[in-house]
C-alpha cells in the first residue's frame, strides 16, 4: 500500500474488525488469543495468554467489535456475539466484580484494571439488547463507588477479598473514567458519572501538576495514562467544566509529550525507556485530540490527522503477502496471515516489530486502536447550526455531505452536499499557504474566507465545491528515547524516516 494513496477510514476499520474476529479461537468457544508473534523474525502460531484472555480480552473484543459494527454496518456473526456475551457475563459473581480463576491456583481473582474493560463491554451489550448487561453494569459501578470516597481514594477493604495485585489508581480503577462516561451515555446511570468525577478529582489532585506535568502517582503504564486523560476530557466536555478542560489541555501540552511523539508514537511503559510503543496508546491519544478539537482547539484536529496518517494507520498490519496463510488442523496455525490482517501491536516510531521476537498483532491493542479509528470516523465532520464542518481531511460521507480527499497525494478536497446543504466549513492545515489556497463552487472560483482555521464554502444551488492547496514538503528532526529521527513530511503524512527500520518498516528510509 502506497503511503500517498487516499485513505478510507471505514475500510481500515473493516480491516481491524477482520483482525478482531480472526483473533478468536472457535475451538475454545471464541475465547480470544492474546497475540500472534514472531520468533527470530518468523510468524508462529496464535498464542493464548491464560486467565487474561478471559478477564481482559473478551471485554476488549466486545467493545471494539461493537464500535466497528456501528462504523461499518458489517454485522458480527450471532454465534460470536452470543459466545463473547456469555463469557463476559460469566466473569461476575456475588461480589459484583469481573473476575476469573487464577492460572496457577485456580482461585478467583479480580483485577481492578479490568473495571474499564467490563464497563466498555457491558455498554456494548446493552446497545445490543442483552437483558443481563444493564443490571450487571449498575451493580459493578455501585460496588466500586461505595469503596471510593469523594476525593477518589479507594478503600480496598470495602471490596471483595478476591481483589488482587493493586498498584496505582490510574493503572487500576482510575483508567475507567472514559468507560464510565460512555456507559452513562448508553444507560443514563448517574452513578457512573459520579464515579468518573471522583476518579478525575483524584487524578488532577495527585497525578498531574497544575502546569500539566506528570507526577509519579500517575504510574508508568502509558495506555492507562492516555486513556484516563481522554476520559477526563470527555467528562469535562459533557459537564461543561471549562476549568477542568484547561487543566486537561495543559496535561496534553506539557505532560503527555514526555512519552508521546509529535506524530502519535506512544511509549508502552514509562519505566522502560525504550522504543517499544503501543498502538492502543495512540488510539487513546487520538481520541483525546479529537475531544480537545471539539472543545474549540482547532490545532488539536490537525494533531489528530497527523496521528492518524503518520502513526496509527501505518502501524496497522496491512501487507501480509509474505506471511504463512495455509490451512491447518490446529486453529492456532490456520490461515494466520488472512486472520491477523488489520491488527496492531507494539511498534517503534517506524517499525511494526520492535525486534524479531515481538508480537506482530496483540488482541487488546487491536481493540484500542480500532476504538480510536471509529471515533475518528465518527468525528471526521460534524454539523453546527446547520452548517457541516469538516475537521479531518479524509474521504467519506458525514454531516450531510460526501467528502472526497486526495490527500496526501495532492491537496484537493471535494464536497458534495446532500439534502439541501447551502454552506460548509473545511479545516485548512496550518501548513497550507492561504495565498495559494483556492475555493471553487460549481466550477467557479470564489474568494477565500477563513474563520477560526476553517475555510467558509458557499455551496449554492450546485451543492458541489472544491478546496485546493499545494502540499508542503518539509523535513524535521525529533528525538525519541534518545534516538534521533530525521523525518520527511508531505503535509501531515510521514513519507520517509531514518534511521531505517530493521524488521517490518512502516516508512522507507530517507534518501539524501
Amino acid at each position: 500500500m502506497d503511503l500517498l494513496d487516499p485513505i478510507d477510514l471505514t475500510e481500515r476499520i473493516r480491516l481491524g474488525q477482520n483482525a478482531l474476529l480472526g483473533g478468536l479461537d472457535p475451538s475454545q468457544g471464541y475465547m480470544p488469543y492474546w497475540n500472534s508473534r514472531c520468533e527470530e523474525g518468523k510468524l508462529v502460531a496464535f498464542r493464548h495468554g491464560g486467565a487474561w484472555d478471559w478477564c481482559h480480552d473478551v471485554a476488549r473484543g466486545i467493545h471494539a467489535l461493537g464500535m466497528a459494527e456501528q462504523a461499518t454496518g458489517d454485522s458480527v456473526p450471532v454465534e460470536v456475539w452470543s459466545a463473547l456475551a456469555d463469557l463476559q457475563v460469566g466473569l461476575f459473581a456475588d461480589d459484583d466484580l469481573p473476575g476469573c480463576p487464577d492460572d496457577e491456583t485456580g482461585e478467583r481473582f479480580v483485577h481492578l484494571h479490568n473495571i474499564r474493560e467490563a464497563a466498555h463491554a457491558l455498554a456494548a451489550l446493552i446497545r445490543k439488547g442483552d437483558p443481563r448487561a444493564d443490571n450487571l453494569a449498575r451493580r459493578m459501578v455501585r460496588k466500586v463507588l461505595a469503596a471510593v470516597d469523594q476525593e477518589g481514594v479507594i478503600d480496598l477493604g470495602a471490596l471483595s477479598p478476591h481483589v488482587s495485585e493493586y498498584t496505582d489508581q490510574p493503572h487500576q480503577e482510575g483508567r475507567a473514567v472514559d468507560a464510565m462516561v460512555r456507559l452513562f451515555r448508553v444507560n443514563g446511570d448517574e452513578a457512573a458519572l459520579d464515579l468518573a468525577d471522583r476518579m478525575t478529582r483524584f487524578a488532577l489532585a495527585r497525578c498531574f501538576a497544575e502546569e500539566g506535568s506528570i507526577r509519579e502517582e500517575a504510574s508508568t503504564h502509558g495506555h492507562s495514562i492516555n486513556a484516563m486523560v481522554a476520559g477526563m476530557a470527555d467528562l469535562a466536555l459533557l459537564t461543561g467544566d471549562a476549568d477542568r478542560l484547561l487543566r486537561i489541555k495543559a496535561i496534553y501540552d506539557v505532560g503527555l509529550p514526555r512519552f508521546n511523539s509529535s506524530f502519535g508514537w506512544s511509549q508502552e511503559a514509562l519505566n522502560h525507556y525504550n522504543l517499544r510503543g503501543e498502538s492502543n496508546n495512540t488510539g487513546d491519544l487520538l481520541r483525546l485530540a479529537l475531544l480537545l478539537g471539539a472543545c474549540g482547539w482547532t490545532s488539536c484536529y490537525e494533531d489528530a490527522e497527523r496521528i492518524l496518517r503518520s502513526h496509527l494507520l501505518p502501524s496497522q498490519v496491512v501487507e501480509v503477502a509474505d506471511l504463512p496463510d495455509d490451512e491447518a488442523a490446529e486453529d492456532a496455525w490456520s490461515r494466520r496471515a488472512s486472520r491477523l490482517r488489520g491488527g496492531f501491536s507494539f511498534p517503534t516510531p517506524n517499525d511494526l516489530l520492535v525486534d524479531g521476537n515481538a508480537p506482530l498483532t496483540t488482541y487488546d491493542i487491536t481493540s484500542g486502536a480500532v476504538d480510536g479509528l471509529c471515533e475518528a470516523r465518527k468525528g471526521m465532520a460534524t454539523c453546527m447550526s446547520g452548517v457541516p464542518r469538516v475537521h479531518l481531511l479524509f474521504s467519506g460521507a458525514a454531516a450531510g455531505m460526501r467528502v472526497e480527499s486526495d490527500l496526501p497525494a495532492s491537496g484537493a478536497v471535494r464536497l458534495q452536499g446532500e439534502g439541501g446543504v447551502r454552506s460548509a466549513m473545511v479545516r485548512l492545515p496550518s501548513w497550507a499557504d492561504p495565498q495559494q489556497t483556492k475555493v471553487t463552487v460549481g466550477g467557479r472560483e470564489v474568494p477565500l474566507r477563513v474563520y477560526g482555521g476553517y475555510a467558509f464554502i458557499p455551496m449554492e444551488s450546485t451543492g458541489f465545491a472544491e478546496v485546493t492547496f499545494p502540499m508542503a514538503e518539509t523535513r524535521t528532526v525529533e528525538s525519541i528515547c534518545y534516538q534521533r529521527y530525521t523525518i520527511q513530511w508531505r503535509g501531515d503524512q510521514i513519507t520517509a524516516m531514518s534511521p531505517a527500520a530493521e524488521n517490518r518498516p512502516m516508512f522507507p528510509p530517507l534518501v539524501s
